[in-house]
């Protein structure tokens, strides 16, 4: 084997561990990543580019390998997205319009699977689409799990919060009377 060919397969298998870390393709067969990175299109996209446009119908599914993309319109309220994270999966999957924005808040480069490409894969390959599916829904629950702990967290410190106002709230009072008392 070549130098160069060592390199080439190298990188590839870079990349295939790579992809792995994305909650989407996680404990994917090897065989199933290969197909993915053959069919995917690498592409940039510049500061502020629209990635996927909300209400998108057959976005495509986009891996973001490097930069950071926002999904959702407001600056508050927007989530931020780093590698190595899926975007446009659940609009595929579940064969929906895109619900929200995504945009790529600097220079970004991501792998590209058209909508028509993924479609005839799943077609192809039931088992392959039901995968993606498990490991989505097992992403989305573990997305719910981690929003409940902090929900819960926070009901905890605004308990806590309450008690010390109700408190300072006493003693200011306590205060007042006695300055009322003093004249």
């Amino acid at each position: 084997m070549t130098e160069r060919g060592s390199v080439g397969r190298s990188q590839e298998q870079a990349l295939i561990g790579r992809l792995q870390q994305a909650p989407l393709l996680h404990r994917l067969a090897g065989r199933y990543l290969q197909v993915l990175r053959k069919i995917a299109r690498p592409r940039t996209f510049s500061s502020q580019q629209v990635v996927i446009e909300a209400g998108a119908i057959g976005p495509g599914l986009f891996i973001l390998l490097k930069g950071q993309w926002e999904v959702g319109e407001a600056q508050e309220s927007a989530i931020l997205l780093e590698p190595i994270v899926t975007a446009g999966e659940l609009s595929e999957l579940m064969d929906t319009p895109q619900t929200a924005q995504v945009r790529s808040t600097g220079d970004s480069v991501a792998l590209h699977i058209q909508h028509e490409v993924l479609a005839t894969l799943f077609t192809r390959d039931a088992e392959f689409h039901q995968r993606l599916c498990r490991n989505a829904i097992a992403d989305l629950s573990a997305q719910l799990v981690s929003a409940n702990k902090k929900l819960d967290r926070l009901s905890d410190e605004r308990g806590k919060v309450e008690v010390e106002m109700s408190a300072a709230e006493m003693e200011l009072s306590n205060v007042r009377m006695l300055k009322s008392m003093r004249g």
